[in-house]
C-alpha cells in the first residue's frame, strides 16, 4: 500500500495527508515494538526472543552481523553488546536512515523510478541509551541477494536517481557506482534497496586537520569512511558529484581529490557563511529563530552540516548569545552520552539517573563544579576540538541549557517547579530538581518520511519575511496550513515544539494577511500557547501576536499583560539580553509610535539599547539601527539637539562598514532635514552635499532625485534662487531621462516644474516682471499646451525663450513655438500653473 500510495496520481496535498497518516500508523506500531525490543534487552537479556544471525530474516534484511527481532510484519535491528553501545554503530544506523530518506525523495523526483526501485518504510528509534532500527516486513521478497544487471530498467533508474542526489554522471557504469554495502533484494518486481550507509562520501578532513593538509585523508577501507560522512544536502549543493565510493579501491585518485576539496569547501566557506547568518539574523518575531536545539540542529542540516563541527562553529562564532546556544548544544550532547550509558546499564533507575544528572548540570554545588570540570568540560573539548572556557558553567544560561537537555535525553522534567523556582539564582544548598519531578522517558523517532517528497517541498519553500507582499503571504499561509496539518497527522516531537512554531508562523502570517478579521490569528496564537512546550520562547511570540490584536482593538491593558507574558518567556529562556528579548521590545515599541505616544516609546528604546550593546556591542549595525529609531521619535518630540547626536552616533558606525553606503546617506539625510528646523542652514547644506554624494555611489534612482531635491531645498533656505534652479533642474532631467524606473514620474515632473516656475519667476530682470504683470484670458487649450512644453523642455530654458520673445525687438520675428500662442499668452498660462 506505501508503494503503490508513492506511485499514485493523486493530488498532492491529498495524498501528502495519505501518507502522514499512513507513517504516523507506523510510527505509533514501531516505536511500541522498538521499546519492548529494548526492555527485551535490557531487563530480560536470557529470556530474549531474539533471532540471531545467521538467518533468511537476516539476508531478507541485510543486516547479518545483529540481532533482529520480528513481530506483526516488522523487523526490529539492534547491533548486539558491546557493538550497540558504541557511537560507531549509532552512526551507522543513522546514516542508514538518513540516506534511504534521501534516496527515497529521489525515487518520487525521477519519473517512473518508483516503478523499479523502492525503500521499506524504515525509522531509527533511540531508547534507553539503545539505538533500533525498525523496518517494515518486505512482502513477496526473495531471501536471495540480487545484483543490479546493466541495460535494465533498473539500472537506468537508479543511475538518474543517484545522478539527482549529485554522487554520479548519468553516463557511469552502474557496477561502478553502487554504494559499498547496500543491500539489494526482489519483491513484487522491484528492487528493494537497504543499508545505505555508504550513499553520501566520506568527510575526509577532521578538526584536527591542518588548513592546507590534503596528504592528512584517510587511507582506502578505514574506519573513517563510516564514522564521517557528508551530509546529502550539502552534497546537492555542491558544484560537482561527489561520488560514495570515494577513497575505496573502485575509486579514481580525481574522485577521491573531488571529495577531499568538497570537505576543505566545507570548512573554510560553508561554516563561515552559517556564523554569518547566526550573527546577523535581525531582531525580529518574523520567520525562522534559530535559538533552541530543535532550530538550530534544523538549520545546520538544512546547510549540510555535520553536528561535530559545532566547536568549529563556536570558534568563529563572536556574538555572546550565538557562542552560548553553540556550547549549550555541545554540552547536551555531551550530556545525552552519558546519560544514554548510564541507563544501559541500569534502566530501572532512569528516574534518579535523570535527576542526578540534570541536577549537576543545572545546580550550583560543589558537585556540580567538580562535574564540569572533570567530566563535561574534557569531553566537550575532545568531541568537538574545543577549548573551552575556564569557567563553563557561568557562560550558559541554565534554563537554555534545561530545554536543550530535554530535547536531548528525552527526559520530561517538570518545568513549571524550574519556573517558579529561583531556577536563575545560584543556590548551592537547592538543587533545582527531586526525584520525582522527573515525569517520563521519551524514545527519540527519526521516521524515513512523514509526507510525500512533494508535500515536503511545498512546506520547505514558505520563507516568511517582512519584506513580503500580500499574495505571497497567502501562498505561505496556506503551505504552513498544510504543514500544520501534516505536523498533527505525523507528529516529529513529544515536547511540540514543532507544533508550536508552526502555530505561531501561522498567526503572524494571518495577522499580516487581514489584520480586520483577527479570528483566525487568535486561533492561531492561543492554540500555539496550549499546545507549545511550557516555558519556551517561542511562547514570546504567540503573546506578542496576541499584543498586537489587543492594540487593534484599543485594549491597551490586554495588550501590556501579552508584553508582560511575552517578555517573562523569552527573558526565562534565553537570558535578558538576547535578539528574541529585543524583538518583544521592539514590538511594543512599534505599538506606541502607532499611538504617538512618545515618551513610552522612548522609554522602551532606552530598554532596547541595553540588549543591544549587550547582545551585538556598542559599533555594530544593530546599535546603529537603534540609535536612527530614537534619533526619529527625538525629531518627533522636537529634541533636536539629541536627534542630531543620535544620527552622528549612527553614522560613525555606519561609515565604517562599506556595505552600510545606503544607511550612511538616510543618516545624512535625516540630519540635513534636522538641520533645516533648526535653521541652521549652511550646515545643512553641506549635510545634503554628503548626502548627494553617498546616493550617487549608492545607484538608486529615487534616492538620487531625493537628494537633488533636499539639496535644492536647502539652497532656497539660503536664497540661493540661480543654485537652486540647477539643482531642480538636474532632479529634473533625471526624471525625465529614468521615468520607467522612477514611481510616480509624472507627477515627479509636475512637482518638479511648479518648483522651477516659482524659482524662475523670483529671479526675473524688472523688465521680465513688469512684463509678467500683463493680464491675459487663460483657457484649458492654452494650459495643455503650456503643460506639454514643459514636459518637453525644462522650465528655466521654456520661460527663458517665452521672455526673448517677449522682450525682441520691433519688427523681428517671433519663433515658431509661438505661432499658435503668443508669448505674452503662454507666460500667463505658466503664472496660472503655478498658482494651482
Amino acid at each position: 500500500m506505501y508503494w503503490e500510495l508513492l506511485r499514485s496520481a493523486s493530488p498532492v496535498v491529498p495524498k501528502g495527508l495519505s501518507m502522514s497518516h499512513m507513517m504516523k500508523e507506523f510510527h505509533d506500531a514501531a516505536d511500541s515494538f522498538a521499546r519492548s525490543v529494548v526492555d527485551d534487552l535490557l531487563l530480560h537479556p536470557a529470556a530474549s526472543s531474539a533471532i540471531d544471525p545467521p538467518s533468511p530474516h537476516h539476508d531478507l534484511v541485510g543486516y547479518n552481523d545483529c540481532t533482529l527481532f520480528a513481530a506483526n510484519g516488522l523487523y526490529a535491528v539492534v547491533y548486539p553488546p558491546p557493538l550497540s553501545s558504541s557511537q560507531q554503530a549509532a552512526k551507522s544506523l543513522g546514516h542508514d536512515i538518513r540516506s534511504s530518506r534521501v534516496l527515497l525523495s529521489a525515487l518520487e523526483a525521477v519519473e517512473g523510478a518508483a516503478t523499479d526501485l523502492a525503500i521499506p518504510v524504515q525509522c531509527v528509534v533511540d531508547y534507553m541509551g539503545v539505538r533500533v532500527l525498525v523496518v517494515a516486513q518486505v512482502l513477496q521478497a526473495s531471501t536471495t541477494t540480487c545484483h543490479i544487471m546493466a541495460d535494465t530498467h533498473a539500472a537506468a533508474s537508479f543511475r538518474r536517481v543517484l545522478h539527482q542526489l549529485h554522487v554520479c554522471d548519468l553516463n557511469d557504469n552502474v557496477a561502478d557506482i553502487v554504494p559499498f554495502e547496500t543491500h539489494l533484494v526482489q519483491s513484487q518486481g522491484r528492487l528493494v534497496l537497504s543499508k545505505l550507509r555508504h550513499v553520501c562520501a566520506p568527510d575526509v578532513l577532521h578538526e584536527s586537520d591542518d588548513a592546507n593538509g590534503f596528504d592528512q585523508t584517510p587511507s582506502k577501507h578505514s574506519a573513517s569512511l563510516t564514522a564521517w560522512k557528508l551530509r546529502p544536502e550539502y552534497i546537492r549543493q555542491y558544484h560537482t558529484p561527489l561520488y560514495s565510493n570515494a577513497y575505496r579501491q573502485e575509486s579514481t585518485p580525481a574522485q577521491d581529490n573531488i571529495v577531499a576539496c568538497a570537505s576543505h569547501y566545507m570548512q573554510k566557506s560553508v561554516l563561515p557563511a552559517c556564523v554569518h547568518r547566526l550573527e546577523s539574523s535581525p531582531a525580529t518575531l518574523v520567520g525562522q529563530s534559530f535559538f533552541d536545539s530543535a532550530s538550530f540542529t534544523s538549520m545546520l542540516h538544512a546547510d549540510g552540516i555535520n553536528m561535530r563541527y559545532l566547536g568549529r562553529i563556536y570558534d568563529l562564532a563572536t556574538l555572546k548569545h550565538v557562542r552560548r546556544l553553540v556550547m549549550t548544544e555541545m554540552v547536551a550532547r555531551v550530556a545525552k552520552v552519558l546519560l544514554r550509558a548510564m541507563l544501559r546499564e541500569a534502566p530501572t533507575h532512569w528516574r534518579a539517573l535523570a535527576t542526578d544528572l540534570f541536577n549537576v548540570l543545572c545546580g550550583a554545588g560543589p558537585d556540580a563544579v567538580d562535574f564540569y570540570q572533570s567530566q563535561i568540560q574534557p569531553t566537550v573539548e575532545l568531541k568537538f576540538g574545543v577549548a573551552t572556557p575556564h569557567n563553563l558553567r557561568h557562560e550558559l544560561h541554565m534554563p537554555q541549557l534545561l530545554l536543550a537537555l530535554q530535547h536531548h535525553t528525552g527526559v520530561q522534567m517538570d518545568l513549571p517547579v524550574a519556573i517558579n523556582s529561583q531556577f536563575l539564582v545560584d543556590d548551592a544548598r537547592h538543587p533545582p530538581f527531586r526525584t520525582h519531578h522527573a515525569i517520563a522517558v521519551t524514545s527519540s523517532v527519526t521516521l524515513v518520511c512523514t509526507t510525500t517528497s512533494a508535500c515536503q517541498d511545498m512546506i520547505q519553500d514558505t520563507v516568511v519575511s517582512d519584506s513580503m507582499d500580500e499574495d505571497a503571504l497567502e501562498v505561505a499561509l496556506t503551505n504552513l496550513k498544510l504543514a500544520l496539518a501534516v505536523e498533527q497527522a505525523c507528529p516529529t516531537d513529544s515536547r511540540h515544539v514543532r507544533l508550536c512554531h508552526l502555530l505561531v508562523q501561522a498567526a503572524e502570517v494571518s495577522l499580516r494577511v487581514d489584520a480586520a478579521d483577527d479570528a483566525g490569528t487568535k486561533t492561531f496564537a492561543s492554540l500555539a500557547l496550549e499546545e507549545g512546550p511550557t516555558g519556551h520562547a517561542l511562547r514570546s511570540r504567540a503573546y506578542v501576536v496576541l499584543m498586537r490584536l489587543h492594540h487593534a482593538k484599543e485594549d491597551m491593558a490586554s495588550a501590556l499583560r501579552s508584553f508582560e507574558k511575552a517578555l517573562e518567556a523569552a527573558t526565562w529562556h534565553l537570558g535578558a539580553s538576547h535578539p528574541v528579548v529585543l524583538g518583544v521590545l521592539l514590538s511594543l515599541v512599534a505599538i506606541w509610535i502607532d499611538r504617538q505616544e512618545w515618551l513610552k516609546a522612548l522609554d522602551i528604546l532606552d530598554h532596547c539599547t541595553t540588549v543591544v550593546k549587550e547582545a551585538y556591542g556598542r559599533y555594530t549595525i544593530q546599535y546603529a539601527q537603534l540609535r536612527c529609531q530614537q534619533a526619529r521619535v527625538l525629531h518627533t518630540l522636537g529634541q533636536l539637539d539629541q536627534a542630531v547626536s543620535m544620527f552622528e552616533d549612527a553614522l560613525a558606525i555606519y561609515e565604517e562598514l562599506p556595505s552600510c553606503v545606503v544607511e550612511s546617506a538616510d543618516c545624512c539625510s535625516a540630519m540635513t532635514a534636522i538641520f533645516l528646523d533648526m535653521a541652521s542652514l549652511q550646515p545643512a547644506f553641506n549635510m545634503a552635499m554628503k548626502t548627494h554624494d553617498l546616493r550617487v555611489s549608492s545607484g538608486d534612482t529615487d534616492a538620487i532625485l531625493a537628494s537633488w531635491m533636499q539639496l535644492g531645498a536647502c539652497s532656497k533656505a539660503l536664497h540661493d534662487d540661480f543654485r537652486a534652479i540647477e539643482y531642480y533642474k538636474s532632479a529634473l532631467a533625471l526624471v525625465k531621462a529614468n521615468q520607467a524606473a522612477i514611481s510616480d514620474a509624472v507627477q515627479c515632473i509636475q512637482d518638479i516644474s511648479r518648483q522651477l516656475l516659482a524659482l524662475v519667476f523670483q529671479t526675473l530682470s524688472p523688465e521680465a516682471k513688469q512684463v509678467s504683470r500683463k493680464e491675459k484670458a487663460v483657457s484649458n487649450d492654452l494650459l495643455e499646451f503650456v503643460v506639454a512644453q514643459l514636459y518637453a523642455l525644462d522650465a528655466p530654458q521654456y520661460l527663458d525663450m517665452i521672455f526673448q520673445d517677449l522682450l525682441r525687438e520691433a519688427g523681428t520675428p517671433s519663433m515658431a513655438l509661438f505661432e499658435d500662442y503668443p508669448s505674452d499668452m503662454q507666460l500667463r498660462g505658466a503664472q496660472h500653473l503655478l498658482n494651482l
